[in-house]
């Protein structure tokens, strides 16, 4: 579960991405793709501050995770990482876009 887990975090930074160079519409999609990304995040915090279906058991529980306890260890870690990998690539194509029409007002 923790992979599977991964790959859709991943996906959702991924085709933000994608679709934004693709259509010129990067900014916009990195933003909503970090507000997305923002609340599940948040849920999951939710889930282990208020111990819904022991989801703040994956702390000690070792080999015997269960699925959801795998996916919120997963989404606390790995959600914020994307989501400031996203920000980071749209500033910079953002910028490099800039450079190459001229519009730059800094080296």
């Amino acid at each position: 579960m923790k992979l599977l887990t991964l790959a859709a975090v991943v996906a959702v930074a991924a085709t933000a991405l994608l679709d934004g160079f693709t259509r010129a519409r990067l900014l916009r999609d990195a933003l909503l793709a970090t507000v997305a990304l923002a609340v599940v995040w948040l849920l999951a915090v939710i889930a282990v501050s208020t111990d819904w279906q022991d989801a703040d058991g994956f702390i000690d529980c070792n080999a015997s995770c269960s699925r959801f306890q795998d996916a919120i260890s997963v989404v606390l870690v790995v959600a914020p990482v994307a989501a400031a990998g996203v920000l980071a690539v749209a500033v910079v194509a953002g910028r490099a876009a800039r450079r190459g029409r001229g519009d730059a007002t800094r080296p």
